[in-house]
C-alpha cells in the first residue's frame, strides 16, 4: 500500500516498488538462464556419450580410462573445430585397421586430429597415414608426426602441394 503525504514521497515509494519488482524479475531470468545452460550441457554430454556408444558399443565394457581419454581428446578436437565424431573415427581406424589398442588409439586421436588440421588433410587420411607409418616403419606416434610434417615441408620446398602428397600417402596405406 502506498501512503504518502507529498507527491515526492509518492514518487519515491513507486520507484522503490518498481525497483524491487525489477530485481525479482532479474533474479528469475538469471536463474532460468543458469538452468537452461545446465540443461544444454547435460544434453550435449549425453549426445557425446551416445556417439561414443554408437561407434564402440557399450561404454561399461570399454573401461573408465578409455572413456576419459576419448572425452579429453574430444575437448581438444572441439577447440580445433572438430568433435567427438572425428576422435571416434580416428580411434576406430587405428584400432581396427592397424592393431593399435583402444586405449592407445584414444590417447593418440587428439594428436592425429591436430596434425590433420596442421597438414590440411582429413582426420581419416591422417589416421591412415599415422597408422601406416607406425605399422610399416615401426615408428612411434611422435616419429610419425615428425615424418609427416617433414614430408609436408619437403613437398612445399619442391613446389608440390603438401596436402596432396600426404593424401596420396594416406590413400596408399593398402599398397604399402
Amino acid at each position: 500500500q502506498l501512503q504518502a503525504t507529498t507527491a515526492g514521497e509518492l514518487y519515491t515509494n513507486v520507484i522503490q516498488q518498481v525497483s524491487e519488482k525489477a530485481k525479482n524479475v532479474l533474479k528469475f531470468i538469471t536463474g532460468f538462464g543458469i538452468l537452461a545452460s545446465i540443461t544444454k550441457i547435460a544434453k550435449d554430454f549425453g549426445a557425446t556419450i551416445d556417439k561414443i556408444g554408437e561407434t564402440f558399443g557399450s561404454l561399461t565394457n570399454l573401461g573408465q580410462e578409455f572413456q576419459s581419454d576419448l572425452l579429453d581428446a574430444s575437448v581438444e578436437a572441439t577447440a580445433l573445430g572438430g568433435g567427438i565424431e572425428d576422435v571416434a573415427a580416428i580411434t576406430s581406424t587405428l584400432a581396427s585397421n592397424f592393431g593399435v589398442s583402444l586405449d592407445d588409439a584414444a590417447q593418440l586421436s587428439s594428436k592425429i586430429f591436430d596434425t590433420s588440421k596442421a597438414l590440411g588433410i582429413s582426420s581419416d587420411e591422417a589416421s591412415n597415414l599415422f597408422g601406416t607409418l607406425m605399422q610399416t616403419a615401426n615408428l612411434s606416434a611422435d616419429q610419425a608426426e615428425k615424418l609427416s610434417e617433414g614430408a609436408a615441408q619437403l613437398a612445399r620446398q619442391r613446389g608440390v602441394a603438401p596436402n596432396a602428397v600426404l593424401k596420396d600417402l594416406a590413400q596408399s596405406a593398402e599398397t604399402i
